[in-house]
């Protein structure tokens, strides 16, 4: 359990950072198309020409390293030359989601304390004012397009990516170079760009989920092309994936949590369609071996499922399977092993390791954990902390809060969560956060927030609230309310109004005997539109 099935210590290019391992590739294939967006195709020389541009602009402004830089961008080629360019320029990038409310914007980029936020015409009028703009639709950079002489060192921050937080407030998790080059080496080994000058993988989610780091990086380490979708209106960005993924062309790699592989495999029995990706691969939930079989069967080509296991934390994934058949030991398809230079340990609740079949909590160790919490030394403390088990290769833990167990061949497990976070369509959420932003309301006396899965497959998060004296609210109000300080994906669906909450003997909220949600739906008589 600690030295046989984390015996994981191997090479990796050490004195690389992300962008040099890109700048190899430009140097290898130049005129090769890396990054496609609707019609625009764009080489790998011209995206390093362009990051080259912004990057020795950042140097003459007094860039240094670590030095965080907000990138509020949509997903396009310029999103892809502005983070090249402000890791080139030694800096880390900080990811800002132009669909997440104003006051979530302008906390997170006070928070990273940037000096700069680069970003576009259209998305001027909901960022900080008092923050300097850099536009790349007007005032891209004119300046030296060689590269510019290395700056940042593999321990150098490469970015700051917010989760949620369960003090009300979300948490910037900062991310070195080398844990991030030793992920995507374990990746560029194990997941073959088998189809060069063809599509590497679809870029269809927010760079502000670590999961669209693999995406953004492994295709133009490899070689091949980042496609970009466009969208009709109306159309999310993964319906327009699917579509992509419907005409049968050769995919590399695609990442997607289990939620969008369900919506996949549904597209694919509904058009009784075939798809030809090399590798998927899923994280952020629990992939069944039901969905392992859907996605195997209608493949056109031998693919290769990847169940990745990890946490922001722990630069994107530190736990990898690699499988062409459905798991047979259970309903859950296995974590698999710690990849390369990383560790896990399962221990009981006295911090001793935990037998195999046992239940235990994960830690992760090794290479790829992140520097910090960025600006919040008391919570980095609590969760990063000396190892334990006290293994002298291995000084430094993460606790991740989840429970995984053993499996007798040396393979891990996921059982489920310790605290009050939760993962909904591979979202990472602190319910606490919902709940302190729903306590803004001066309407609201007590809430909590629950997942449920009232129908099978079917995961809402519900709202339970009590009101102040006198006051009553509707579902629509207290959406609005919340949509000024949390993106979407943290929105209840339902909300319940009851005299009390329900309480425990012991004083705490009884969340089993809090009520399910009926189907009458008052608060959309007047607007609900049938579809």
């Amino acid at each position: 359990i600690l030295v046989d099935w984390n015996g994981t210590t191997g090479p990796y290019p050490d004195t690389a950072t992300i962008h040099s391992l890109i700048e190899d590739r430009v140097t290898t294939d130049p005129d090769a198309i890396a990054v496609t967006h609707g019609n625009e195709q764009w080489t790998y020389t011209q995206i390093n020409t362009r990051a080259n541009q912004l990057a020795h602009h950042l140097r003459t402004t007094g860039i240094t390293p670590d030095t965080p830089i907000a990138v509020c961008l949509d997903r396009s080629p310029d999103l892809i030359a502005t983070l090249l360019g402000i890791m080139k320029a030694g800096a880390a990038f900080v990811p800002l989601d132009p669909e997440y409310p104003t006051d979530r914007i302008t906390y997170m980029t006070q928070d990273a304390q940037a000096p700069l936020i680069i970003t576009s015409t259209h998305h001027t009028h909901r960022l900080p004012q008092n923050t300097p703009h850099l536009l790349t639709d007007t005032h891209w950079p004119q300046g030296p397009t060689n590269n510019p002489t290395p700056l940042a060192s593999p321990d150098n921050l490469a970015y700051i990516i917010y989760t949620s937080g369960s003090t009300g407030r979300p948490k910037g998790v900062a991310l070195e170079h080398r844990g991030v080059v030793n992920y995507l080496h374990w990746c560029n080994q194990n997941y073959p760009a088998n189809n060069p000058g063809g599509i590497g993988t679809i870029l269809y989610s927010s760079v502000t989920f670590d999961l669209t780091i693999t995406a953004l990086f492994l295709p133009l380490i490899q070689g091949t092309q980042l496609a970009i979708p466009t969208t009709q209106p109306g159309q999310s960005a993964f319906d327009a994936a699917i579509d992509l993924i419907l005409t049968n062309t050769p995919i590399s790699f695609l990442k997607a949590t289990p939620s969008h592989l369900e919506i996949l495999a549904a597209h694919l029995t509904t058009h009784h369609a075939t798809h030809h990706i090399t590798t998927l691969v899923a994280g952020g939930e629990n992939l069944t071996p039901t969905l392992v079989t859907q996605l195997l069967n209608t493949s056109t080509t031998h693919t290769t499922i990847s169940n990745e296991y990890g946490a922001t934390e722990g630069s994107v994934a530190n736990v990898m399977s690699l499988t062409t058949t459905p798991d047979p030991n259970g309903h859950t398809t296995t974590l698999g092993q710690p990849i390369t230079n990383t560790t896990t340990y399962v221990l009981d609740h006295h911090n001793q390791p935990a037998p195999i079949g046992i239940p235990g909590h994960a830690l992760l160790g090794g290479i790829c954990l992140a520097r910090n919490y960025h600006n919040r030394p008391d919570l980095t403390t609590q969760r990063f902390t000396p190892n334990p088990l006290h293994t002298p290769t291995d000084p430094r833990t993460y606790h991740t809060g989840d429970l995984v167990t053993w499996r007798p061949d040396g393979t891990l497990e996921f059982i489920g969560r310790i605290d009050n976070q939760i993962k909904l369509r591979g979202y990472r959420i602190e319910l606490g956060e919902i709940e302190n932003a729903l306590h803004t309301h001066p309407h609201i006396h007590t809430t909590t927030i629950t997942l449920r899965e009232d129908t099978p497959g079917n995961k809402q998060l519900t709202a339970y609230i009590t009101h102040t004296a006198g006051t009553t609210t509707n579902a629509s109000e207290l959406r609005t309310h919340l949509q000024q300080q949390l993106p979407d994906y943290m929105i209840p669906t339902t909300y319940i109004t009851l005299n009390q909450l329900p309480l425990t003997p012991n004083g705490k909220i009884d969340t089993k005997a809090l009520p399910a949600p009926d189907n009458h739906r008052p608060d959309l008589a007047n607007t609900y539109t049938a579809p």
